[in-house]
Protein backbone atom coordinates (compact mmCIF):
# COMPACT_ATOMS: atom_id res chain seq x y z
CA UNK A 1 0.00 0.00 0.00
CA UNK A 2 1.29 3.38 -1.06
CA UNK A 3 -1.25 5.93 0.26
CA UNK A 4 -0.64 8.55 -2.44
CA UNK A 5 -0.78 5.94 -5.25
CA UNK A 6 -4.40 5.29 -6.23
CA UNK A 7 -3.33 2.23 -8.24
CA UNK A 8 -1.78 0.40 -5.28
CA UNK A 9 -3.64 -2.01 -3.02
CA UNK A 10 -5.57 -0.06 -0.41
CA UNK A 11 -4.36 -2.00 2.62
CA UNK A 12 -1.39 -4.21 3.47
CA UNK A 13 -3.36 -6.60 5.70
CA UNK A 14 -4.59 -9.24 3.24
CA UNK A 15 -6.72 -12.05 4.67
CA UNK A 16 -7.90 -13.70 1.45
CA UNK A 17 -6.82 -14.20 -2.16
CA UNK A 18 -8.58 -15.70 -5.16
CA UNK A 19 -8.54 -15.82 -8.95
CA UNK A 20 -11.37 -15.92 -11.48
CA UNK A 21 -11.51 -17.61 -14.89
CA UNK A 22 -10.15 -14.47 -16.61
CA UNK A 23 -7.01 -14.47 -14.46
CA UNK A 24 -8.00 -11.51 -12.31
CA UNK A 25 -6.51 -11.79 -8.83
CA UNK A 26 -8.72 -10.63 -5.94
CA UNK A 27 -7.35 -9.50 -2.59
CA UNK A 28 -9.61 -9.27 0.44
CA UNK A 29 -8.18 -6.86 2.98
CA UNK A 30 -9.25 -5.34 6.26
CA UNK A 31 -10.31 -2.33 4.19
CA UNK A 32 -12.05 -3.71 1.13
CA UNK A 33 -11.89 -5.94 -1.94
CA UNK A 34 -9.25 -5.18 -4.55
CA UNK A 35 -8.71 -6.57 -8.06
CA UNK A 36 -5.25 -6.83 -9.62
CA UNK A 37 -4.93 -6.18 -13.35
CA UNK A 38 -2.00 -8.33 -14.54
CA UNK A 39 -1.54 -6.44 -17.80
CA UNK A 40 -1.36 -3.00 -16.19
CA UNK A 41 0.23 -4.25 -12.96
CA UNK A 42 -2.10 -2.23 -10.74
CA UNK A 43 -5.03 -2.58 -8.33
CA UNK A 44 -8.51 -1.14 -8.34
CA UNK A 45 -10.94 -1.07 -5.45
CA UNK A 46 -14.15 -3.01 -6.05
CA UNK A 47 -15.68 -2.70 -2.59
CA UNK A 48 -14.31 -0.27 0.02
CA UNK A 49 -14.73 -0.30 3.81
CA UNK A 50 -15.40 -4.03 4.12
CA UNK A 51 -13.26 -6.22 6.38
CA UNK A 52 -12.89 -9.32 4.22
CA UNK A 53 -12.05 -12.51 6.10
CA UNK A 54 -12.39 -15.08 3.29
CA UNK A 55 -13.22 -15.07 -0.41
CA UNK A 56 -13.91 -17.55 -3.18
CA UNK A 57 -15.04 -17.35 -6.80
CA UNK A 58 -17.93 -19.50 -8.00
CA UNK A 59 -18.27 -21.14 -11.41
CA UNK A 60 -20.55 -18.29 -12.55
CA UNK A 61 -17.81 -15.69 -11.96
CA UNK A 62 -19.21 -14.19 -8.75
CA UNK A 63 -16.70 -13.29 -6.04
CA UNK A 64 -18.11 -14.23 -2.62
CA UNK A 65 -16.76 -12.48 0.48
CA UNK A 66 -17.26 -13.43 4.11
CA UNK A 67 -16.66 -10.98 6.94
CA UNK A 68 -16.45 -10.97 10.71
CA UNK A 69 -19.50 -8.84 11.44
CA UNK A 70 -20.64 -7.44 8.09
CA UNK A 71 -22.25 -10.58 6.64
CA UNK A 72 -21.58 -11.79 3.10
CA UNK A 73 -21.03 -9.88 -0.14
CA UNK A 74 -21.34 -11.15 -3.72
CA UNK A 75 -19.51 -9.08 -6.35
CA UNK A 76 -19.40 -9.26 -10.14
CA UNK A 77 -18.66 -6.55 -12.71
CA UNK A 78 -19.61 -3.66 -10.44
CA UNK A 79 -22.76 -5.35 -9.11
CA UNK A 80 -22.72 -5.89 -5.34
CA UNK A 81 -25.25 -7.92 -3.34
CA UNK A 82 -25.02 -7.74 0.46
CA UNK A 83 -26.42 -10.56 2.62
CA UNK A 84 -27.13 -9.34 6.16
CA UNK A 85 -28.67 -11.53 8.87
CA UNK A 86 -31.15 -8.75 9.71
CA UNK A 87 -32.56 -8.79 6.16
CA UNK A 88 -34.04 -12.32 6.18
CA UNK A 89 -31.37 -13.86 3.94
CA UNK A 90 -31.20 -17.01 6.09
CA UNK A 91 -27.97 -16.24 7.95
CA UNK A 92 -28.24 -16.42 11.73
CA UNK A 93 -25.32 -14.03 12.24
CA UNK A 94 -23.15 -11.61 10.28
CA UNK A 95 -20.02 -13.21 11.74
CA UNK A 96 -18.96 -15.48 8.85
CA UNK A 97 -15.33 -16.66 9.10
CA UNK A 98 -15.32 -18.92 6.03
CA UNK A 99 -17.01 -19.19 2.63
CA UNK A 100 -16.49 -21.89 -0.01
CA UNK A 101 -17.64 -22.38 -3.62
CA UNK A 102 -17.75 -26.02 -4.70
CA UNK A 103 -17.42 -27.58 -8.17
CA UNK A 104 -21.21 -27.93 -8.53
CA UNK A 105 -21.66 -24.18 -8.18
CA UNK A 106 -22.95 -24.29 -4.61
CA UNK A 107 -21.78 -21.69 -2.10
CA UNK A 108 -21.25 -22.81 1.51
CA UNK A 109 -20.37 -20.91 4.67
CA UNK A 110 -20.15 -21.27 8.44
CA UNK A 111 -20.76 -18.65 11.10
CA UNK A 112 -18.66 -19.76 14.10
CA UNK A 113 -21.71 -21.47 15.53
CA UNK A 114 -23.50 -24.78 14.93
CA UNK A 115 -24.70 -23.92 11.43
CA UNK A 116 -23.57 -24.86 7.95
CA UNK A 117 -25.23 -22.72 5.27
CA UNK A 118 -25.78 -23.40 1.57
CA UNK A 119 -26.78 -20.66 -0.81
CA UNK A 120 -30.10 -21.30 -2.56
CA UNK A 121 -29.64 -19.54 -5.91
CA UNK A 122 -33.29 -19.71 -6.99
CA UNK A 123 -34.55 -17.99 -3.80
CA UNK A 124 -31.43 -15.85 -3.21
CA UNK A 125 -31.20 -16.94 0.44
CA UNK A 126 -29.09 -19.27 2.57
CA UNK A 127 -30.46 -22.57 3.88
CA UNK A 128 -29.09 -23.75 7.23
CA UNK A 129 -28.13 -27.18 8.51
CA UNK A 130 -27.26 -27.98 12.14
CA UNK A 131 -23.77 -29.52 12.18
CA UNK A 132 -24.72 -32.64 14.12
CA UNK A 133 -23.64 -36.27 14.04
CA UNK A 134 -26.94 -38.00 14.88
CA UNK A 135 -25.22 -41.32 15.66
CA UNK A 136 -22.85 -39.86 18.27
CA UNK A 137 -25.07 -36.99 19.41
CA UNK A 138 -22.21 -34.53 18.83
CA UNK A 139 -22.94 -30.97 17.71
CA UNK A 140 -20.33 -28.50 16.47
CA UNK A 141 -20.73 -25.22 18.29
CA UNK A 142 -17.85 -23.20 16.83
CA UNK A 143 -17.41 -23.92 13.09
CA UNK A 144 -14.57 -21.95 11.51
CA UNK A 145 -13.30 -23.61 8.31
CA UNK A 146 -14.49 -25.58 5.26
CA UNK A 147 -13.15 -27.60 2.36
CA UNK A 148 -14.48 -30.06 -0.20
CA UNK A 149 -13.08 -33.45 -1.10
CA UNK A 150 -12.99 -35.20 -4.49
CA UNK A 151 -16.32 -36.92 -3.76
CA UNK A 152 -17.99 -33.54 -3.21
CA UNK A 153 -18.37 -33.87 0.57
CA UNK A 154 -18.03 -30.77 2.71
CA UNK A 155 -15.55 -30.90 5.61
CA UNK A 156 -16.02 -28.57 8.58
CA UNK A 157 -13.36 -27.68 11.13
CA UNK A 158 -14.24 -26.16 14.44
CA UNK A 159 -13.24 -25.46 17.98
CA UNK A 160 -13.29 -28.44 20.32
CA UNK A 161 -15.30 -31.06 18.45
CA UNK A 162 -12.82 -32.05 15.77
CA UNK A 163 -13.85 -32.35 12.15
CA UNK A 164 -17.26 -33.06 10.62
CA UNK A 165 -17.89 -34.43 7.13
CA UNK A 166 -21.18 -33.52 5.45
CA UNK A 167 -22.25 -36.13 2.90
CA UNK A 168 -24.36 -34.07 0.49
CA UNK A 169 -25.97 -37.11 -1.13
CA UNK A 170 -27.11 -38.60 2.19
CA UNK A 171 -27.63 -35.30 4.00
CA UNK A 172 -25.66 -36.65 6.98
CA UNK A 173 -22.86 -35.38 9.17
CA UNK A 174 -20.11 -37.67 10.52
CA UNK A 175 -17.87 -36.48 13.33
CA UNK A 176 -14.15 -37.27 13.58
CA UNK A 177 -12.41 -36.22 16.77
CA UNK A 178 -9.69 -37.37 19.11
CA UNK A 179 -9.78 -38.66 22.63
CA UNK A 180 -6.49 -38.48 24.53
CA UNK A 181 -4.61 -37.91 21.26
CA UNK A 182 -6.01 -40.98 19.48
CA UNK A 183 -8.54 -40.76 16.71
CA UNK A 184 -12.05 -42.03 17.28
CA UNK A 185 -14.75 -42.45 14.69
Amino acid sequence: NVPEDTLSIGNNTVFALGEDETGTIYAGTENGLWAFDKRRENFRCLLPSVQVRCLDVDKFGFVWLSTLGQGIFRVKEGEVRHYDSADGCGLSSNYVPYILCDDRGDVWCVNADKWLFRYNRSDDIFTSFVIRDEHKDVVENKAFSLCTDFQGNIWIGGWGNGIFRYDIEKGEFTNFMTKNGRGIH
